[in-house]
């Protein structure tokens, strides 16, 4: 399996929400080009407002494994010279939600920006 690199950096995050986006029901995808990266960085943020600890941790694990999910398919977004930051949206952060909903979703912002085909 390909490593997953995250992103650590405040900066990076502030210059990501100026940077292009995808909105979809249950998370944003801000992307931005980075030639100097060899393959994809990732951020995973969700808001306090929207839920505790647990809520939060459960929504960032739902996005993290989404992301790893598309990575194995084979689309090949990780070999990619991209920053991606991922928010949890408010229906992230629902009981009902299930991974399977959150993966749809990315999958269709991923298409949307025109990085894997339908």
């Amino acid at each position: 399996m390909e490593k997953i690199f995250t992103i650590k950096n405040n900066a990076t995050f502030t210059k990501m929400y100026r940077s292009k986006s995808s909105a979809q029901s249950t998370v944003v995808v801000y992307y931005k080009r980075n030639y100097h990266l060899t393959g994809a960085s990732i951020g995973i943020t969700a808001s306090k407002k929207l839920g505790g600890a647990v809520e939060r941790n459960r929504a960032r694990r739902l996005i993290r494994e989404a992301y790893r999910t598309l990575v194995l398919e084979g689309t090949g977004i990780n070999s990619e010279p991209y920053y991606f930051v991922f928010v949890a949206r408010s229906k992230c952060f629902s009981k009902k939600i299930r991974m399977q909903d959150v993966y749809a979703d990315m999958k269709r912002a991923f298409c949307e920006i025109g990085l894997i085909g339908e």
